[in-house]
């Protein structure tokens, strides 16, 4: 292969071997046809033919040079407009193969990137697909849940069960948060789902469809990757309201009247952790036309504005208070509207998912039209 002199020793070379030609010309022109420059005039022209060859020289260095330059400026307006499909050689100078192999480097990242873009948005659009498409009726009872992922896909998860063991007519809900977000939390949430539905037809309580994912989980979980979720049932008929919980907040009660949520105590070590651990279930039966539940994940009160500030319990308690005779989809959306204006611009750090369920009241509008 035929080395090439680098541009920055290339173009001084051309540029003194340009004025040495001319001063050689000139020389043997005084050396051996020394009457040519004595006629009047003639040292005039001989200096503007020199001139002019110099120029000539200089136009095509130029032209040399910028030809390249121009390529790679028309290759990177492609790059701009998202043609990722061509690669670039300059091989006039190293220093301009050296930016070619750069920008060709860059390129190549450009288009993992895309692949990955493209493969994030399938993925989102996938887990949207796993959320519940729309809300079960069940007597007595309003119920509507939102999911807002911090990246283009999370590990939060809400889900609407049919367990055979219980009533008809009750209400059995699932919320869970997988540790981190994003693809790897995304994919374990998947997997989680996949095993509370083809097992809750068959589980003869909360507790043991809780054990039973969690042994699952314990197998097909990396280390350091756990997952919490709550397991609720909600019976109107019977005013009860029973949960088993594996690390997750329990159920938040918010009665008429009264600011400020009722604090249920109830809940074991999170799923992921422990093959052996044991869940127990936990029950109040006291629910009452008019009060309202939240089943939430810590990324609703934990989401924090630009002073670092979070949203809090007691915010989200007054939020659910002042709305309080809308239905629950209504009152999902004033949530997710008073978050995003609390939050501003700061960046979310975490996934959101929550779960509003009302006990009716015979005053209340029609809620099964959601």
């Amino acid at each position: 292969m035929t080395q090439r002199l680098p541009l920055r020793v290339a173009l001084p070379l051309l540029v003194a071997m340009i004025v040495a030609a001319a001063l050689t010309l000139l020389w043997c022109l005084y050396r051996f046809r020394p009457e040519l420059v004595s006629r009047p005039g003639t040292g005039v022209l001989i200096v503007l033919a020199i001139t002019g060859i110099a120029l000539a020289f200089a136009v095509a260095l130029v032209l040399y040079v910028a030809r390249p330059i121009t390529a790679l400026t028309e290759h990177l307006r492609r790059i701009g407009h998202g043609r990722l499909d061509e690669d670039i050689l300059l091989a006039q100078f190293p220093e301009f193969m050296g930016l070619s192999f750069a920008v060709n480097n860059l390129v190549e990242r450009l288009r993992e990137s895309a692949e990955l873009r493209r493969s994030l948005s399938s993925a989102a659009e996938v887990q949207k697909r796993l959320l519940p498409s729309s809300v079960p009726q069940y007597a007595g009872l309003d119920v509507a849940g939102r999911s807002y992922y911090c990246d283009a896909a999370g590990g939060d998860y809400y889900d609407f069960l049919e367990i055979g063991s219980l009533p008809e007519g009750c209400a059995v809900i699932a919320i869970g948060d997988v540790s981190g977000h994003g693809i790897a939390s995304a994919m374990g949430m998947a997997a989680a789902r996949a095993v509370l539905r083809s097992r809750c037809h068959d589980a003869a309580s909360l507790q043991e469809l809780l054990g039973h994912v969690n042994k699952q989980v314990v197998e097909d979980s990396s280390a350091g990757r756990y997952m919490t979720m709550l397991l609720v049932a909600v019976d109107a008929a019977r005013s009860e309201l029973r949960w088993a919980s594996a690390g997750h907040r329990e159920p938040l009660l918010l009665e008429p009247g009264v600011s400020g949520f009722r604090q249920l105590q109830g809940a074991d070590i999170p799923l992921g952790v422990i093959a052996e651990a044991e869940y127990r279930e936990h029950r109040v039966g006291d629910l009452r036309p008019g009060q309202m539940i939240l089943l939430a994940t810590d990324g609703l009160w934990e989401a924090a504005n630009s002073d670092g500030a979070p949203f809090g319990l007691e915010r989200t308690a007054a939020v659910m208070h002042a709305n309080s005779d809308r239905s629950a989809r209504d009152i999902c959306a004033a949530i997710a509207l008073n978050l995003l204006e609390y939050c501003g611009a700061a960046v979310q750090r975490d996934d959101v998912s929550y779960v509003v369920i009302k006990v009716a009241r015979d005053r209340d509008p029609d809620l099964t039209g959601h």
